[in-house]
C-alpha cells in the first residue's frame, strides 16, 4: 500500500513539473516574440525640439523611413546611423511599444550665433545651414560679422570657431561681433552702440577684463562723452597686456583719435 501511494505520489510530481516547463517554455516563447516586435520597428512617429525647421524635420523624417525600407535596424542601430548623418543632433532616444511602432524623441546642439546671415555655429562646434533652422531660432540666435570671408564655403576659420565658443551665448548676446583676422575681433555693446572692445582672439576674455572695460563705458557716460550729439564711437583697445587704451573715431578705432 505505501509503494503504490509512494509511485501516484511521484507521478503527481513528474505532472506539475511537466507543467511548469511548460509554462516557462510558453512564458519564453512570447517573451522572445515581444522582444522580437520591439527589436525591429516598422513605423516611427516624432517629437521634434524647436530648433529644426519643418523641412530639416522631414528630411529626418525621411531618412529613417529610407534606412528601415532598406534594411531591418534595432532602434539602436537608427540611433547611431542618425547621429552619423546628421551632425547636429545631441540626443536622440526611441521607445518601442508592441506592434512595431516607434516614437523618436529628437534633440539638437542650440545655435550659438548666426555667422553672416547664412552659417549658424553650433554648440558642439559644428555649422548648420540657416535654413535648417526653425524662423523662432534664428530670431532669437546672435549675429556675427565677418570681415573678408564668405560664410557659406564649406567652414569657418578654427580660430573663430573657437573664440566664438569661448565667448558662449551669454556674450554673444551682450556684444555684436565682428571678426576681422586671427589677431583681431571688435566686440560692440548691443545696449550702447557707440561703445566697443577690441580685443585679440587669441586672449582669454576674461570676466575681469570685460569688467575694467564696463567702468571705462561708464566713465565716459558720466563725462557726457557717449551718445553725444557728436556721435563720436569709443574704442577700448584691450588687446595689450595690463593697459587698455581708449580712443574716439570711427568704429572700432579705424584712423581714431586717442584721448586716454
Amino acid at each position: 500500500m505505501q509503494y503504490t501511494y509512494l509511485i501516484m505520489r511521484h507521478r503527481r510530481l513528474l505532472k506539475k513539473a511537466a507543467a511548469l516547463a511548460s509554462g516557462a517554455l510558453v512564458c519564453a516563447v512570447i517573451c522572445y516574440r515581444i522582444d522580437r516586435d520591439l527589436s525591429y520597428v516598422r513605423t516611427y512617429s516624432f517629437a521634434f525640439d524647436r530648433t529644426l525647421s519643418p523641412d530639416a524635420q522631414q528630411a529626418i523624417k525621411q531618412t529613417v523611413a529610407d534606412l528601415i525600407h532598406a534594411q531591418q535596424l534595432a532602434p539602436t542601430q537608427l540611433i547611431a546611423q542618425l547621429h552619423k548623418k546628421f551632425l547636429f543632433l545631441r540626443k536622440l532616444a526611441i521607445f518601442t511599444i508592441p506592434g512595431g511602432h516607434g516614437i523618436a524623441k529628437i534633440r539638437c546642439h542650440r545655435p550659438l550665433c548666426i555667422i553672416e546671415g547664412n552659417t549658424a555655429l553650433l554648440a558642439n562646434g559644428t555649422t548648420l545651414n540657416t535654413q535648417l533652422l526653425s524662423p523662432q531660432m534664428h530670431a532669437e540666435t546672435p549675429a556675427v560679422e565677418v570681415h573678408d570671408w564668405f560664410a557659406g564655403d564649406g567652414g569657418i576659420p578654427a580660430q573663430l570657431a573657437s573664440f566664438l565658443k569661448a565667448l558662449g551665448k551669454e556674450k554673444l548676446m551682450t556684444y555684436h561681433v565682428t571678426w576681422r583676422g586671427d589677431h583681431e575681433a571688435l566686440l560692440t555693446d548691443r545696449e550702447t552702440p557707440t561703445f566697443s572692445l577690441l580685443v585679440d582672439p587669441h586672449q582669454p576674455l576674461s570676466d575681469t577684463l570685460l569688467g575694467r572695460c564696463e567702468e571705462v563705458k561708464e566713465l565716459l557716460t558720466q563725462r557726457g562723452l557717449i551718445n553725444a550729439p557728436r556721435k563720436r564711437h569709443w574704442t577700448a583697445d584691450a588687446r595689450f597686456k595690463n593697459q587698455i587704451i581708449v580712443f574716439a573715431g570711427k568704429r572700432g578705432g579705424e584712423h581714431g583719435t586717442r584721448s586716454f
